[in-house]
């Protein structure tokens, strides 16, 4: 995912990023993403097992001035940065149907439908901009 985001090709085809328990490695690369897309969102949901990675994500964003939350009871908006940790006894094998709500991946998309920001079409298909 984190090699997906740093092309350039298609810049504004990326309305934002949704990790679940998915950030092991390549932090510079989504703090990068994070901070020179700010009309995206980024949300990462992480279980104990990766939340030492989050928290460096996290770190990296506060040393950039970049401010995040860490729950999903707001709006999700052009800018947001997200990250949620989901409580004990959720499992990876389960995550994309209990995470820190049940049906996480509805949850975001009911979030991101309430704002046209971050729903709208680019204009040209992507083959027609390779």
């Amino acid at each position: 995912m984190a090699i997906r985001i740093r092309r350039k090709r298609s810049p504004n085809r990326v309305r934002g990023v949704f990790l679940l328990d998915a950030v092991y490695g390549e932090m510079d690369k989504f703090a990068s993403w994070i901070e020179n897309n700010r009309s995206g969102f980024f949300v990462s949901s992480y279980t104990r097992y990766t939340k030492r990675r989050d928290q460096e994500l996290m770190a990296m964003l506060r040393e950039k001035g970049i401010s995040y939350r860490e729950d999903m009871d707001g709006p999700l908006r052009p800018g947001s940065v997200v990250f949620v940790q989901t409580p004990e006894g959720v499992t990876h094998r389960s995550y994309v149907t209990q995470a820190w709500t049940e049906n996480p991946v509805k949850d975001v998309l009911v979030k991101m439908a309430a704002t046209p920001a971050l729903t709208r079409v680019a204009s040209a298909p992507y083959a027609a901009s390779r």
